[in-house]
């Protein structure tokens, strides 16, 4: 319910709960998640590499050189140094999920 809740008051207004909905949609769509992942694979590689996973979070003011390493390792089953569009999914549908627990 907290993540659903945006401003703090303890209920899920309408506005909140519309919000939350489509947000769930969209990262339930391949399409959108697509996307997504295109956004972080700049040089169209097929991969979100170190340094493009580095770039992306920096742009939106977020992460240090220790929290990128950890989310590449969480994230990269195959141990290549590298997400895949596959891994890609696996992590935003497991945040997905992780938030509805939350709701």
């Amino acid at each position: 319910m907290e993540a659903a809740d945006v401003d703090g008051n303890g209920t899920i207004d309408y506005i909140e709960f519309i919000t939350a909905t489509m947000h769930r949609y969209k990262l339930e769509r391949d399409e959108h998640l697509y996307k997504a992942f295109k956004h972080f694979d700049k040089d169209n590689s097929g991969y979100i590499t170190k340094d493009e996973l580095e770039t992306a979070m920096k742009d939106y003011g977020m992460g240090d050189e220790d929290s990128i390493r950890e989310i590449i390792s969480e994230v990269d089953s195959d141990h290549d140094g590298r997400i895949n569009y596959e891994e890609f999914c696996t992590m935003m549908r497991s945040g997905l999920q992780q938030t509805e627990k939350l709701c």
